[in-house]
């Protein structure tokens, strides 16, 4: 600011009767707050008043020189800051009022002012410029914010949408339009619903939109759909309500949403893998529990030999484990052909009772020991379903272990059949440990356990349960009152209004010796899989070769013309697939049997078989009562 005595030098200079307007009072002017600069015809400065002094007075000459018939630039500085005001001065020297903002150099750098250009007329013609300046540079500074949040709200990469205080919305930014496959002239035709699955409506008008109302907040996870494709978009949903930051006034709603599509993948890939090394873990424990009987089963034939009665309950200790892991085996390979479409169900007309007894007779074992109660109850009337009658008790079978397993020595496993209308109900029903009530809705789920943490195998039986009772049009489901309450699951089929039919009875006959001159090739890259089976074929009375790769085989086969050949399929060098096409090829006229016997049993691997030239295709390990009914055929 200047000192008085210049003020009163300035004053002195521009105080002449004709520089007041209109003859309105100097001191008039002097009182104003707004800086007022008063103009002559020409556009040359008159008068400064106190205020613009005030503010600008830094720019004026030295208190030597004169203002009086100075430019308004040459007065201010105004080239400075690169500001022009020449086009609103004539406009006003012309008679027309004119508003301009411009910057001025203040305090070591430019600040925004507005000038207002009053022209006074007299007889038509300008006789006097009022310039009044105000400093908006708060007014320039809050425009600035708008422009960058603006900035912001259209470049950011989250749905950023906006709405008025009745709840229609009227803008969405460019990625969120991106996002929901929407134009921003169909927003203010869209409501807030529309951006949502219709499964998630509900929350939108019961949750959020009253929670807005009531808290001015809601934030959550949620789904957004793409109106486009139909695509459903998980999200991060956050609501809230903007108001006047004075007098509190609602003046719309705003959404911030984020994608979270990918964030979702990272988990579940996450989980997956956490869930992969839980079951290869789980697998591990559930391979060594059978294997560490078998192992000491063995070690008590090495000390018990020679004494055949005592080596009984060994073997039998042996073979129980090693039949557990092949169904443990065939059940992983089961629910891999389930979960691709590759299990073929062979349907017939099957009495249920049936079932169940076949069912009750595989998993005796694991029922009877721990003196375990089992009862069964089926009606008299028969009750006949269309099916598989490997899978159907395969299902049954499934539930019964899965009783055995979570049920104490002593408990109780009660086995009902229930016909309601046009279905039949099968419950399996234990008194054992049960399942948490959260855990029920994922006790069917692929290595699912009903108690993590707790040994329940692998936690693919009852994956495989569903699987297959699915695809014979049923359902299964699980309860339980919760930990130690026990557990029921039920499974339903339909009826079948046929008769099943009656097997033809046949002699049953025990598979003895082999056919006289059998003359074996066994072929397999495995030592001692090919020795173990020429001594148990020698030993049936078979005369035996061996071979290690498809190439031997060919060779041992031209010097000794067998009857039956015994062969792997993936060997190194030439595969059992090629050695057999080149075997038919070669040997065309010879009467022989080519059998696989391979750790693939898969549909594909069967059918790749039968087109190499196969007769027979075994998968290991191979009973010796299957081995010897082959051989015979």
């Amino acid at each position: 600011m200047l000192p008085l005595a210049m003020h009163r030098v300035v004053l002195g200079v521009c105080s002449t009767p004709m520089a007041i307007p209109f003859g309105l009072d100097i001191r008039l002017l002097e009182a104003l707050s707004d800086a007022i600069v008063v103009l002559d015809a020409e556009g040359s400065v008159q008068f400064v008043n106190s205020a613009a002094r005030s503010a600008f007075g830094h720019l004026l000459p030295s208190p030597a020189g004169r203002i009086e018939g100075l430019d308004i630039d040459e007065c201010f500085r105004l080239s400075e800051c690169g500001t022009d005001i020449s086009s609103a001065l004539a406009a006003a020297l012309r008679g027309e009022r004119a508003v301009v903002e411009c910057d001025l150099p203040i305090e070591g750098r430019c600040r925004a002012m507005e000038f207002v250009f009053n022209p006074l007329v007299d007889d038509g013609q300008v006789q006097q410029v009022i310039l009044v300046g105000r400093d908006v540079e708060n007014r320039a500074q809050v425009q600035r914010q708008r422009e960058q949040l603006f900035a912001l709200v259209e470049n950011s990469s989250d749905f950023i949408g906006m709405a008025d205080a009745e709840g229609t919305p009227f803008y969405v930014n460019p990625a969120g339009r991106r996002m929901v496959g929407i134009a921003q002239a169909e927003v203010p035709h869209t409501s807030i619903p529309d951006y949502y699955p219709a499964d998630q409506i509900d929350l939108v008008n019961d949750q959020i939109l009253p929670r807005m109302r009531s808290d001015g907040y809601w934030s959550g996870e949620t789904f957004f759909r793409n109106f486009a494709t139909g695509a459903r978009i998980p999200v991060s949903d956050t609501h809230f309500v903007v108001r006047h930051p004075e007098t509190g006034e609602l003046i719309g709603y705003a959404t911030i949403t984020r994608d979270i599509s990918e964030q979702k993948r990272s988990l579940e890939l996450s989980e997956a893998s956490k869930q992969k090394d839980r079951f290869l873990a789980t697998l591990a424990h559930e391979l060594r529990n059978p294997l560490a009987p078998i192992r000491t089963g063995l070690d008590l034939i090495q000390v018990l030999r020679g004494d055949a009665a005592a080596c009984e309950e060994p073997l039998r200790i042996i073979d129980r484990q090693f039949q557990h892991l092949v169904h443990l085996v065939d059940d992983l390979l089961d629910v891999s052909r389930i979960s691709r479409g590759k299990i073929e169900l062979h349907k017939e007309q099957l009495e249920l009772a049936e079932i169940i007894d076949a069912a009750l007779e595989m998993s005796d074992s694991g029922l009877n020991r721990g003196d375990r109660r089992v009862t069964v109850s089926v009606p008299s009337e028969p009750l006949v379903v269309e099916g598989d009658p490997v899978r159907l008790v395969q299902v049954i079978a499934n539930l019964l272990n899965n009783a055995a397993k979570f049920t104490d020595a002593g408990g109780h496993i009660d086995v009902r059949a229930t016909p309601r209308d046009d279905w039949v109900e099968i419950q399996v029903q234990d008194d054992g440990c049960g399942v948490p009530r959260e855990r029920l809705d994922k006790i069917f789920e692929m290595f699912s356990q009903a108690e993590p943490g707790r040994s329940g195998g692998l936690g693919i039986g009852l994956s495989l349960v569903r699987g297959l009772v699915e695809m014979h049009g049923g359902t299964v489901s699980a309860d339980s009152a919760g930990p130690g309450c026990g557990a029921t699951f039920t499974v339903s089929l339909p009826l079948s209004s046929s008769v099943p039919v009656q097997a033809t009875a046949e002699t049953a006959t025990e598979p003895g010796a082999l056919p006289t001159q059998c003359r074996l090739l066994v072929v397999d890259d495995n030592p001692d899989i090919v020795e173990s089976l020429r001594l148990v074929l020698t030993m049936l009375g078979a005369e035996v070769r061996v071979a290690h790769d498809g190439a031997d085989a060919i060779r041992v086969f031209d010097e000794w013309t067998p009857t039956h050949v015994l062969m792997d399929l993936g060997m190194p060098g030439m595969d059992g697939y090629e050695a057999a096409r080149r075997l038919r090829a070669k040997h065309a006229d010879s009467a022989f049997r080519l059998i696989a016997m391979t750790g693939w049993g898969q549909e594909e691997d069967r059918r790749r078989t039968r087109e190499a030239g196969f007769d027979e295709h075994l998968v290991k390990p191979v009973r010796l009562e299957r081995l010897k009914e082959v051989l015979s055929a």
